[in-house]
């Protein structure tokens, strides 16, 4: 019946309606509840309400409340919803908490979540954790990691030109792993 009233635009009378599904127990109702709330100008509201669905480990709810701190310039704030999870070890948070803290500026911090997150051995951390090297200028230590990606047999998209000598030996290395991209040409020029 929310749905309906929703689609009529009649915005105020649905959230009441959820809002009293969500207080009966209905727990998908916090999300929807926490939407209107949003279409309603209430971001401290929704963002408030998703809390408790947030601090319970709901990825969604997690992810609307950390985007809607963002949205309002609360980086600090949508770290601390990534940060416990991160904690008790998950690497998709630990790779989160480490985004947000780089755009703080916390690139330290976010370096040591990355790191963590790569020794678990997940190719997407260690992309990451290159990629942060690369950009603070630690363009050696970015290729070591990357080398560990490609000794594995995972490819990786390299930024060198096609005639570099250590962009040759890794396609040659991927190739022999059976990785059939990046070819030569394919990899974002690196104006060297």
């Amino acid at each position: 019946m929310a749905v309906d009233v929703e689609q009529d635009g009649r915005l105020q009378e649905a959230y009441t309606l959820w809002r009293t599904a969500m207080e009966h127990g209905d727990t998908s109702a916090i999300q929807e509840t926490a939407r209107l709330l949003l279409l309603l100008g209430q971001v401290d509201e929704a963002c408030e309400l998703l809390h408790g669905l947030a601090s319970t480990g709901n990825r969604i709810a997690m992810c609307q409340r950390s985007l809607l701190l963002l949205q309002s310039e609360r980086v600090a704030d949508a770290c601390e919803i990534w940060r416990p999870s991160a904690a008790a070890g998950d690497v998709a948070s630990m790779r989160e908490l480490a985004r947000l803290l780089e755009q703080a500026g916390a690139v330290e911090e976010a370096e040591t979540w990355l790191r963590r997150a790569a020794m678990t051995d997940d190719p997407e951390s260690i992309r990451s954790l290159a990629g942060l090297q690369e950009r603070l200028g630690a363009r050696h230590k970015a290729k070591l990691w990357l080398r560990q990606l490609t000794d594995r047999g995972t490819c990786v998209l390299l930024r060198a030109c096609p005639t570099c000598t250590n962009a040759k030996a890794t396609w040659r290395r991927q190739a022999r792993s059976g990785c059939r991209w990046p070819r030569p040409g394919t990899a974002t020029p690196c104006g060297g």
